[in-house]
């Protein structure tokens, strides 16, 4: 029998952090999913995003165990050289990159491939959601100009695109297209954790008030700014509770002029970035999660949500329709907050019997997907492309 392909990975954030967000979920559960089928070697920084301090009682400069998967810790200061020199000497089948536009751990190896200067590998590239239309619009003049300067200097060219939803596939295949960049486009759907989870009692829904919470990076991506406008338009009496890091200080900034002009029916509260062993025991503390995001190529939180059993309502830029159709929640189009709004007197004005329905059937949604393989085969099958040649 073959030996396990070898998978350098490249990752500006893994665990033990959490700041990150969805990408360290994805690439830990692929690693701890495709244990046995794929040997994982992660690079990555010591230190967590917008933390200035290393990890405590992390080795830097070493492999180390973290799991399934051996993980070296590099000062980001210091990172050029370090993933120049492992490009060169480490023994590896498939190189995994995560970003079409972080410098150090996606451009700047795909600089090196295509001067001849590393080893030729096979190389995987998932862009994460980056290359949605929302996604690329912000700051587009930015991303465009490295967009073009990347395609006229051949950094993507002959990769196999990762994408990790339906919506993906399209996002990727209308760029290909655009720039006219050769390359093959795999759909590996993000694993998600399949472990139980006990979920604690929840304080009954009293009719007339609605326990919202936002959970995610503070960013115009993930558009805080507008689920706190339709708050506006929402007559019941509503807490909003927000947790994520308060990554773009600007953008944070507008959405506390918005939380100024709100009605005295509607309470807000920051409530700080929440270790990720306490994500689902939070979300089930809620009625609704409210997360009108620009661009989603998958969504962790969304999954977490649904299976703590709280209901969601979404935008339609997440490949979660399935969850709607479920009846675990609402997904609507952006630009009206008017049905947005809706949707939160629809929650707020119920009572107990009616939230645990909805309830339930998040439940039911979250455990279906748990349940469906077609993810780790998925991605059993893109760590094979080496054999298929």
């Amino acid at each position: 029998m073959n030996r396990p392909n070898k998978v350098l990975t490249l990752q500006n954030y893994y665990l033990p952090g959490h700041r990150g967000g969805g990408p360290i979920r994805a690439i830990s559960n692929m690693i701890a999913a495709l244990d046995g089928d794929a040997g994982f070697w992660v690079v990555t920084n010591d230190r967590d995003l917008g933390v200035n301090d290393p990890y405590p009682a992390v080795p830097r400069g070493q492999w180390s165990a973290v799991g399934p998967a051996n993980v070296l810790y590099i000062d980001p200061l210091h990172s050029l050289g370090t993933i120049w020199r492992l490009l060169r000497e480490f023994d590896h089948d498939i190189l995994y990159l995560n970003s079409v536009f972080e410098r150090r751990y996606s451009l700047w190896p795909l600089l090196l491939r295509r001067l001849g200067l590393i080893r030729d590998r096979l190389t995987i590239l998932a862009p994460r959601g980056e290359l949605g239309l929302n996604a690329l619009a912000i700051k587009g003049v930015r991303k465009r100009a490295l967009l073009a300067a990347a395609m006229r200097t051949g950094l993507y060219d002959n990769l196999v695109w990762h994408a990790t939803s339906h919506t993906e596939v399209a996002d990727i295949g209308r760029f290909l297209k655009e720039y006219d960049c050769p390359g093959r486009i795999f759909q590996a759907d993000d694993i998600v954790d399949t472990r139980k989870h006990t979920r604690p009692p929840a304080e009954p829904k009293q009719p007339g008030h609605a326990r919202l919470i936002y959970l995610s990076r503070i960013v115009p991506k993930k558009n805080l700014a507008f689920a706190l406008s339709v708050l506006r338009q929402v007559k019941g009496r509503v807490t909003f509770d927000i947790y994520g890091p308060r990554e773009d200080a600007r953008y944070w900034a507008r959405c506390e002029s918005v939380i100024a002009t709100l009605p005295s029916n509607i309470t807000v509260n920051y409530r700080g970035v929440l270790p990720h062993d306490r994500v689902l025991d939070t979300f089930g503390q809620y009625d609704l999660f409210f997360f009108p995001t620009l661009n989603e190529n998958f969504g962790y939180a969304v999954f977490e949500a649904l299976k703590a059993g709280c209901p969601v309502l979404l935008s339609n830029e997440t490949p979660w329709e399935e969850a709607a159709r479920c009846g675990a929640g609402w997904i609507l189009p952006l630009g009206d907050p008017g049905p947005f709004a809706g949707r939160i007197e629809e929650v707020a004005a119920r009572g107990d019997i009616a939230q645990r329905g909805q309830s339930a059937r998040a439940l039911d949604y979250a455990a279906r997907v748990s349940a469906d393989p077609a993810a780790v085969t998925g991605h059993r099958d893109l760590f094979q492309l080496v054999e298929a040649g």
